[in-house]
């Protein structure tokens, strides 16, 4: 349906100067109620994709308007969903799961092109987009670093878990496999800025650290941003994370597929130890206070255990990157306890 919002009398065809006054009357108000037609929900259910031009300006790159809900994904791919009104032609969405609420004129809506968010275009039904994929929430971990001030030139995977609580990797719109990610990283042309993982609640350390082996065993991909909590439309909560995993657990990982680069001098945690080396073990949160007492002149090895919280797991990982500038030889692995 094509409908301008602008309350304007449209061209028509010369009227007959033999029709009388009195017949002019209803045709008028006709056109005049059709010039100044408010736009309803039925007017923009369907898929919507902003355009091209449109599109580095967009907070929103895709929506779906069915008869009472509305999903919408930014240029993560990160969906979300909402209940909608449209009130003056003015488009009101309350996301579900906090009622955070997204305003935005509707400008016009002509030849299914939607004109919100300042004028940016949005096209109804594009057929080379895909939308199909899973909702999920964040692990809800404050981390007080946001994406939007970062580089936004990532490598994008997505680390949830189902609603039968299975555990899934998307990688840009297609579910895979751990095997598929080496494949995926190289094949990005953007890669070298690094990856950016979405954490899903319920995701445990223990799935992130598989999901860390196959990182590493590409060798180019050894930090990692990772995506804890959502705000506002597109603000994004984010840890900037070191991978460190031993040479030999990735020799001896049985989906690790890819040729490994030359083995390093140090292998393990042995070799790392052998020289007067330390390893301090981390169980629980309180630990972090060993942490404190470490001497400058010492190599150690903080190794966490695998049972603990991400967000524990982040704590520990903040105090290792401040005494990591201030000199101290030290590495974690997470380990399995």
């Amino acid at each position: 349906m094509a409908i301008e919002i602008a309350c304007t009398v449209k061209r028509v065809a010369p009227i007959p100067l033999k029709m009388k006054q009195k017949n002019l009357i209803p045709i008028i108000v006709i056109l005049l109620f059709a010039a100044c037609q408010e736009i309803t929900k039925d007017d923009i259910q369907g898929d919507w994709y902003v355009s091209y031009d449109s599109y580095n300006e967009a907070e929103i790159e895709q929506m779906t308007f069915s008869e009472e809900k509305v999903e919408w994904a930014d240029d993560y791919l990160f969906k979300q969903s909402g209940t909608y009104q449209i009130e003056n032609n003015e488009l009101i969405i309350k996301r579900i799961k906090d009622s955070f609420e997204i305003r935005t004129k509707i400008k016009s809506l002509v030849a299914d092109t939607l004109l919100v968010f300042d004028s940016l275009a949005y096209h109804r039904n594009t057929p080379f987009t895909n939308f199909n994929y899973d909702e999920y929430d964040l692990i809800g971990v404050a981390t007080n670093r946001f994406l939007s001030e970062e580089d936004r030139y990532f490598g994008i995977i997505h680390y949830y878990k189902s609603e039968e609580n299975e555990l899934r990797i998307r990688l840009g719109q297609k579910i895979a496999n751990y095997e598929d990610i080496p494949l995926f990283l190289e094949a990005g042309h953007s890669m070298k800025t690094g990856v950016l993982v979405f954490l899903g609640e319920g995701v445990t350390l223990k799935d992130l650290k598989e999901l860390y082996i196959q990182l590493d065993a590409t060798n180019s991909f050894h930090r990692v941003w990772l995506t804890t909590k959502k705000e506002g439309v597109t603000d994004y909560h984010a840890f900037y994370d070191k991978i460190e995993i031993w040479r030999d657990e990735l020799e001896n990982h049985s989906k690790i597929k890819i040729p490994l680069s030359p083995p390093p001098l140090i292998k393990n945690k042995e070799d790392y130890l052998a020289k007067d080396g330390k390893e301090i073990k981390i169980d629980k949160i309180e630990d972090i206070e060993i942490l404190d007492k470490l001497a400058k002149n010492n190599k150690y090895v903080i190794s966490i255990n695998q049972n603990m919280s991400i967000e524990n797991y982040l704590k520990i990982k903040s105090k290792y990157k401040e005494l990591r500038r201030q000199k101290y030889q030290i590495k974690t692995e997470i380990e399995q306890r």
